[in-house]
């Protein structure tokens, strides 16, 4: 189990290419390709594909998003939903497949997110698929779950096949959740104050951003926000880059982050809460001639605060035009390795594919002392 001392929670938002101050300056050069699905799996995940490998696929083999070991470790006093992710499975492309990294890889289905893909800046927002249907009995539920429980005795000789292992686990969980109030309480946002609500700001994001506080604040131990439907769609500025900054994209995200912090503060959960805002790259320094700025794997930065990371402090430094860390630069599997030291997980834990065999965690990379409290 988790050190009992360190940061109970994690709030994480990732956003594609984001520019954002310098916090940790990442060299990726030496370990990445430099396409947007690579920088998202490594950043979630610490794992590094073949840059080799053909196309995009959601495997199995995949390594889990660093959230799910998290929730594998932790205890629950109530049923919650333990990990959540919104609004979006982000796309490679409109249209494309999912990008790697969301899921629960090599732990199984049954560990990945409970996906909200929903706008929770909606006037008609609920999860009513958290609630048992009016028209169903408390007589009816009770039978139900014990008809599944038969039903799941039946199948004894058959548990070594994955999908039933899986099936079964789906449906332990959604029978707790459908008994626990507490998840469909923190899901009922329009509860919060309409001054709150406007500091986070009343958009797809922002509301995001507060959902995963009423979360956090209700027990869920992961939240994470995919600030994109697609890597195409938001801070991938290829072109018109400053204005889109200016206008739509650092506004809403300056909203909801600092409205998260002061929010988290002032209820006194900042200090167990860990807070990471990062993509899976950055941008070029050179300006192209649509006024925007492509793909750059060479050097970008992310923000870390709250539960377990020093207050204040500027980890690394890039070169004059931002191009190339110039101090103390490090790498996505030390970033994932940083996060697991602060929630009380050892980076070099080993857990247990669905054949027994043993991996590690974060198979490269440890915490970054500087950074830590």
């Amino acid at each position: 189990l988790p050190d009992p001392d360190a940061a109970c929670a994690l709030i994480t938002m990732q956003a594609t290419g984001t520019p954002l101050d310098l916090y940790i300056a990442i060299d990726k050069s030496s370990s990445m390709a430099g396409t947007k699905w690579d920088g998202a799996t490594a950043g979630l995940t610490a794992f590094v594909n073949d840059p080799s490998s053909a196309g995009i696929r959601v495997a199995l083999n995949f390594f889990p998003l660093d959230n799910n070991p998290t929730c594998n470790q932790f205890d629950y006093e109530t049923p919650v939903v333990p990990f959540v992710h919104m609004p979006y499975i982000t796309a490679e492309g409109a249209g494309g497949p999912p990008q790697p990294g969301f899921f629960g890889g090599w732990l199984g289905r049954s560990h990945n997110p409970f996906f909200v893909l929903k706008d929770p800046s909606a006037a008609d927002f609920n999860m009513s698929e958290l609630a048992w249907p009016d028209n169903v009995a408390p007589s009816r539920r009770t039978s139900r779950v014990r008809l599944a429980g038969e039903l799941d005795a039946l199948g004894t000789e058959l548990r070594g096949d994955r999908r039933l292992r899986e099936m079964g686990a789906f449906q332990s969980k959604a029978f707790d959740l459908l008994a626990a109030p507490a998840t469909r309480l923190a899901f009922q946002i329009e509860r919060e104050h309409p001054k709150t609500r406007d500091g986070y700001g009343r958009n797809i994001y922002g509301q995001s951003v507060l959902l995963a506080r009423r979360l956090i604040e209700a027990g869920t131990r992961v939240a994470c926000i995919s600030w994109a439907p697609d890597a195409n769609a938001t801070w991938d500025t290829h072109g018109n880059n400053f204005k889109s900054l200016k206008d739509r994209l650092l506004p809403q995200l300056d909203a909801a982050v600092s409205s998260l912090l002061a929010d988290l503060n002032a209820r006194g959960m900042l200090e167990r809460t860990l807070v990471v805002v990062m993509g899976e790259f950055g941008r070029s320094p050179k300006v192209n001639a649509g006024a925007g700025r492509d793909h750059w794997n060479f050097g970008y930065s992310l923000l870390m605060a709250g539960g377990g990371i020093k207050a204040g402090h500027v980890h690394g430094a890039s070169d004059k035009i931002g191009a190339r860390p110039q101090r103390d630069p490090v790498v996505p599997a030390e970033i994932v390795a940083t996060i697991y030291q602060c929630l009380g997980i050892p980076h070099d834990l080993e857990l247990h594919d669905q054949l027994q065999r043993p991996l590690t965690v974060v198979p490269h990379g440890r915490p970054i002392a500087e950074i830590l409290a």
